[in-house]
């Protein structure tokens, strides 16, 4: 398995073959040798750029970073069905926790005392309830909503926009640190990459797909929180918003949202338990009918 996936990571970083080109290559019937043969061959695998990935590889074992490609059996579920899926990730901490319940947790690194105070007592709520708590690592919203895990049961799984071994950002060096001790940090990228625009969007999309369910706390009218809920959207998520009647500022994103979109408001976690439950029951409700009811 450790050699297929070192292979899988020489030729992400070559970039010669794109996405479904890879699946497609690592589906086929052909031995391990044989492909690297021909790929070697065909210059589309560089042996230095194999070796530099040994490299990576042995230091991930000294760091207990575990790489986990996508034909491996501990690669999440829920980002298995993604459109362009992140075909190795880069992890530290309880895999375990990629198999409980979750709820993403999103919001803007602007926002007020009083919003992120909100923000620890729901995903305190909610940790305590058994729920695991996913966010992005940044500052602001995402940065209460994982200390708040890590207070209580210590579920809580940060996606970064960086390599393991970089974080950002740096003001949560420790904190993500903690979070590797107790909770799970995954990244798509190898652990000495620095932090990009492309890279951010990519937690994102990584991010909304872990979450069950998907909290938007505060957000503006730009910026990643609204740029999360689209990318939300797309994935067909589950997505509540913070009543904009709590006046926890910046809801102009919410605002926003709820002015386009049919969305569930809530006010505290007791009402997001009872929303989840009234969806369920009509779920449920509508299941019966068609397994029972005939023509």
């Amino acid at each position: 398995m450790e050699e297929k996936s070192i292979m899988l990571l020489s030729l992400l970083l070559t970039r010669v073959l794109d996405r479904k080109e890879i699946i497609s290559l690592f589906d086929s019937p052909n031995s391990l040798e044989m492909i690297k043969t021909k790929l070697i061959s065909q210059k589309m695998l560089n042996k230095d750029i194999l070796e530099h990935c040994k490299n990576i590889f042995e230091d991930c074992k000294k760091e207990n970073i575990i790489p986990i490609a996508f034909f491996d059996n501990r690669y999440p579920v829920k980002l298995r069905n993604l459109a362009s899926i992140s075909l190795l990730l880069f992890t530290k901490g309880n895999l375990d926790l990629l198999d409980l319940p979750t709820i993403s947790i999103v919001g803007s690194r602007k926002s007020s005392k009083n919003t992120l105070n909100w923000t620890y007592t729901f995903s305190k709520d909610a940790s305590e309830s058994g729920y695991v708590i996913v966010s992005g690592g940044a500052l602001g919203v995402d940065t209460y909503a994982h200390k708040a895990a890590l207070d209580t049961s210590g579920r809580t799984i940060c996606v970064l926009g960086s390599g393991l071994n970089n974080i950002y950002p740096k003001e949560n060096i420790e904190l993500i640190k903690k979070i590797m001790e107790n909770g799970l940090v995954i990244s798509s990228y190898i652990p000495s990459s620095n932090v990009d625009k492309y890279k951010l969007l990519e937690r994102n999309r990584i991010t909304s797909a872990l979450g069950d369910r998907i909290l938007i706390v505060s957000t503006g009218i730009t910026g990643g929180a609204m740029s999360q809920f689209k990318i939300s959207q797309q994935q067909k998520k589950n997505i509540s918003c913070l009543s904009p009647s709590l006046e926890l500022e910046p809801t102009e994103g919410i605002l926003h949202i709820i002015k386009n979109n049919k969305i569930k408001l809530i006010k505290d976690f007791r009402d997001f338990v009872t929303e989840q439950n009234s969806t369920e029951k009509q779920t449920n409700f509508k299941s019966y009918f068609s397994n029972t009811i005939t023509i």
